[in-house]
């Protein structure tokens, strides 16, 4: 039977969403820190574990996203897949200090060759197809199955936790990532072809892929297509990803406004870390039994479900300027009130600070897609996810110092103020930077030329 690129393509959307769905099949989540207090680590250790995934994410993120751009998205998620299976795989025969960072490292190398690569792996996948205006509606729904993946997780892993042991969740993690490792042999790789407005470049200009010949179109403005096949050595001279990376950087460069709502991402996205991870010692201070986790992180991922699938609907609605503006002055003063309830009704406005973030992560993201061009999108995704988790680690040695020092309640209450503090800076800049409409999902600018993807006609394949 003969299958059409432009199938396997849209084939490449309900296996990513199979694969996020394995993925966040974790049972262990909903006991992790319980599990780490009862192998004898502290709430400092751990904060160093984050720490240190944070930096090893901090070495690996550019370079594993110039290997997605230059090699080959769906390779770099194969490795991705079988690292994070060993993330968990160590943790089952932990017994010190040393076998949660082995896990940590091995967690931050699988989540940096994904950083950028999955959404990368969307988009492309959809653009080649004509359908990238579903970007952030695609990935609204991919959070609402990982999210209906992870509350599965959370109620069964607490059951597990409680009745077989903590790690016994561990074990059946391996299940749900084992399956994930499989799923990422059977995605089909975007044949992305960039090309530029104007006349035909000659060959010796072209941009080195490491992917033999080469297919690039190259017709001015309006005019038909014109197709050119030519052979390209593998990262010619050697510089392919230091040429990349350039390019991404100065992409970035002539671009404040992509600039300044990635640095939004990342500071609302190292703040609501901590939070996400040390909520199960919050609700252990304020006397909540552990036997009812999973009905809380039930609770917020369902937040989290709601707020991802309606996030596309709300730009329909509203302007960038006012979702974000809304959210990050919601969630700074949920926290915060958060932090000062020593009782189960600081459950509430911790839920909304959730809420409050899974509106902005797909929009946030969607944002930069959409004025990325293909050849630079994994890259400059991976360079935001490097500027988050540098934000991370120095927001993390504040809320560890704070949060040993002094409680869990005044560690939250600097979270808080973080966003407070940043939220002034964001709404006096705003209007200077956040723009509502594109062309062709690039921003033009006089500095640079504008790059399309063409979509693929469908087209007979084996």
């Amino acid at each position: 039977m003969l299958i059409t690129e432009k199938e396997k393509l849209s084939a490449n959307i309900w296996k990513l969403y199979l694969y996020w769905f394995c993925h966040s099949l974790i049972f262990g989540y909903v006991i992790e820190r319980l599990f780490a207090a009862e192998k004898g680590l502290n709430i400092q250790q751990m904060v160093y574990l984050e720490i240190i995934y944070a930096g090893v994410v901090l070495i690996l993120e550019i370079p594993t996203g110039i290997l997605a751009d230059i090699w080959s998205r769906k390779n770099v998620m194969i490795i991705s897949s079988i690292f994070i299976f060993f993330e968990f795989f160590f943790l089952i025969f932990a017994n010190s200090f040393c076998f949660f960072v082995f896990s940590a490292v091995s967690a931050a190398i699988g989540g940096a060759l994904a950083s950028g690569t999955e959404n990368a792996l969307f988009y492309d996948s959809l653009k080649l197809i004509g359908q990238q205006d579903k970007f952030e509606k695609v990935l609204g729904r991919n959070k609402f199955f990982s999210m209906i993946s992870a509350i599965i997780a959370a109620l069964i892993g607490s059951y597990l936790g409680a009745n077989y042991g903590y790690t016994t969740a561990y074990w059946f993690s391996l299940i749900g990532v084992s399956i994930a490792v499989f799923i990422t042999f059977t995605l089909h790789e975007p044949n992305i072809i960039p090309r530029l407005a104007g006349p035909l470049i000659p060959s010796t200009e072209l941009i080195p892929r490491k992917a033999g010949p080469l297919l690039v179109f190259n017709p001015e403005p309006d005019s038909e297509s014109i197709l050119i096949k030519t052979s390209v050595s593998e990262f010619e001279e050697g510089n392919a990803p230091i040429f990349n990376f350039k390019e991404a950087v100065n992409f970035l460069r002539k671009n404040s406004g992509l600039r300044f709502v990635m640095f939004y991402a990342v500071i609302i996205g190292a703040t609501i870390t901590y939070l996400d991870e040390y909520w199960q010692v919050y609700l252990k201070e304020i006397n909540i039994p552990v036997s009812v986790f999973g009905f809380y992180s039930m609770l917020y991922l369902l937040m989290e479900i709601g707020s991802g699938v309606i996030s596309y609907k709300l730009k329909e609605k509203f302007s960038y300027k006012a979702i974000f503006s809304f959210c990050i002055l919601v969630a700074g003063i949920s926290i915060i009130i958060t932090s000062f309830c020593c009782s189960i009704w600081g459950v509430l406005p911790l839920l909304i600070a959730f809420l409050m973030y899974g509106i902005t992560e797909p929009l946030s993201f969607g944002y930069l897609h959409h004025r990325t061009d293909s050849a630079h999108r994994a890259t400059v995704e991976s360079f935001c996810s490097l500027v988050l988790r540098l934000a991370t680690i120095f927001v993390g040695l504040l809320f560890g110092y704070i949060a040993t020092k002094f409680s869990i309640f005044s560690g939250f209450r600097a979270l808080g103020f973080i966003l407070l503090i940043y939220s002034l800076y964001y709404f006096i800049n705003q209007h200077k930077y956040v723009e509502e409409e594109v062309t062709g999902g690039i921003k033009k600018t006089e500095e640079q030329p504008e790059l399309f993807c063409q979509p693929l006609s469908e087209r007979e394949v084996s």
